[in-house]
């Protein structure tokens, strides 16, 4: 199967092809479109984990979608954790890391959020750095032992703890 997001009808979408044929095998609407003069719609790809995928729409919702039923499971407002919709719209593929899911929000509570990937419940927000989310993704990596999330934003390149958001 191909995996990607969208637009379709107003709404930003995740569009399931069949890979080998380019056949349209389902779809799952996300919610609005995002519309700005550098074109409309989603910023980023969706991550796939088990029947799950997980998804930034363009106006900054993370939304978890059952790939068995087709429905979303659960959803996150960027707004609601202190984000505001940058100039293009949120343009990010999010992170899935064992049990958790994590994506940037930005702003005055915590640059990152990490959240429970069943239940969509939020487990930390990095509230000791707090820059603005810029058009980035988040990155794994283990830096002399000790591991971290790296997340880039418009001033700062930066270190977090996966375990509860601290900055290292």
């Amino acid at each position: 199967k191909y995996y990607a997001l969208g637009t379709r009808d107003g709404n930003e979408i995740l569009l399931v092809l069949d890979a080998a044929t380019g056949r349209e095998l389902w779809l799952a609407k996300l919610g609005s479109v995002h519309d700005d003069d550098r074109g409309d719609g989603p910023r980023g790809t969706p991550t796939i984990d088990g029947d799950r995928a997980y998804a930034m729409t363009g106006p900054g919702n993370l939304v978890c979608v059952s790939l068995t039923d087709q429905k979303v499971i659960w959803q996150v407002a960027m707004t609601e954790l202190g984000g505001r919709v940058p100039r293009w719209g949120y343009s990010e593929s999010v992170l899935v890391d064992g049990d958790q899911v994590v994506c940037t929000p930005g702003g005055s509570k915590g640059t990152l959020a990490a959240f429970d990937k069943l239940t969509g419940k939020a487990r930390w927000q990095s509230m000791e750095f707090t820059d603005l989310e810029h058009y980035s993704s988040i990155v794994p990596a283990t830096i002399n032992g000790q591991a971290q999330y790296i997340q880039r934003t418009e001033k700062s390149v930066v270190g977090i703890s996966p375990r509860d958001g601290a900055l290292l």
